[in-house]
């Protein structure tokens, strides 16, 4: 007859169940002790405050912004606890700070809150750290343009200010679209401020959003003269796409349309060229009023027959005769 373990300590040694209970309860003793920092911990971590700590105490944490505050009015209320993060001499902490304000535009509507916002953030690029000012200048990208009313000075200031981030800074002046921008934006450019090749780039793409006619024309004359290719496709025509002009994407949409402009495949399986058509089919996607295709959430399209895929928006095109609409209310 099988018996426990706990029946054959009680027949062997009649002592065992006060020794068990004992155990027992160092055992919980132990797991409880072991626990109770996590708790508190935990406790600890349920505010800004307790993260704040936390980071000083120089452990990484990854603070749930979103559900800290759920809506711009609970980030309204602890504004100024946020706003001593920005101040704080350790790098983390500074970064957390402004990394929480970038989460603002899928909070709230708040055009004030927002505003004061864009401010902390154009402040925050020109923060000494890299990783601090990158943060900021990446998360602004994130706000509508009605946030950016009143902070043009702010803006140009630290175009001028912030080398690490001019870059970044260059593309938010095209998206933005302050008054003067172009002169403006010409004068950095001839005066060196703008120096290095990406920030040149950039400032070429952003006067073409800006509508510059003559940048405008001379990249297409570029993009006419030469043929298609690969490296065309899967790398400059990305960039393009933040132009939002539309004698560029007039151009995206005739390589839309031609089968013998051939790319090779993103499957390294099949080895056959394919129409750089379908590369071009879901890099307008985001970006075309009205696209009459489903989107996955990841971006490509949505559907198992690319090639009827390809026809429909390809007529859809010829139907629209020139007379699509660009989305331009984000970056």
């Amino acid at each position: 007859m099988k018996q426990t373990c706990k029946g054959f300590l009680r027949n062997r040694f009649p002592q065992a169940p006060r020794f068990l209970a004992r155990a027992n309860f160092l055992a919980a003793l132990a797991v409880a002790l072991i626990f109770l920092p996590l708790s508190s911990r935990a406790q600890d971590l349920a505010s800004v405050r307790g993260y704040e700590k936390a980071l000083r105490a120089g452990s990484y944490v990854s603070i749930p912004w979103k559900k800290l505050y759920p809506n711009g009015e609970a980030i309204r209320k602890d504004l100024p606890t946020l706003k001593r993060f920005l101040r704080d001499s350790a790098e983390s902490v500074r970064s957390a700070g402004y990394k929480g304000l970038t989460h603002l535009p899928a909070l709230t509507q708040d055009t004030g809150l927002l505003r004061e916002t864009v401010a902390l953030l154009l402040e925050g690029s020109q923060d000494p750290s890299r990783r601090v000012a990158h943060t900021c200048g990446k998360g602004l990208r994130g706000f509508p343009k009605v946030a950016f009313t009143g902070q043009e000075e702010r803006l140009w200031g630290a175009l001028g200010n912030t080398p690490s981030q001019r870059e970044s800074l260059v593309r938010l002046i095209g998206y933005v679209h302050p008054a003067g921008a172009v002169s403006k934006l010409k004068h950095f450019r001839q005066s060196g401020k703008i120096k290095t090749r990406k920030e040149r780039w950039a400032a070429q793409l952003a006067l073409i959003r800006l509508n510059d006619l003559p940048t405008v024309q001379r990249m297409l004359s570029r993009l006419q003269a030469n043929p298609v290719t690969d490296a065309m496709v899967y790398d400059l025509f990305p960039e393009l796409l933040y132009t939002r002009n539309k004698e560029i994407y007039d151009f995206l949409v005739t390589v839309l349309q031609s089968n013998s402009i051939r790319c090779e495949s993103a499957n390294p399986d099949n080895t056959e060229d394919l129409p750089c058509a379908y590369r071009v089919m879901e890099l307008l996607a985001p970006y075309i009023q009205d696209f009459p295709l489903p989107v996955h959430p990841s971006g490509d399209i949505d559907t198992e027959d690319y090639e009827t895929a390809l026809d429909s928006l390809r007529d859809w095109f010829r139907r629209k005769a020139g007379t699509y609409e660009i989305l331009t209310d984000r970056y």
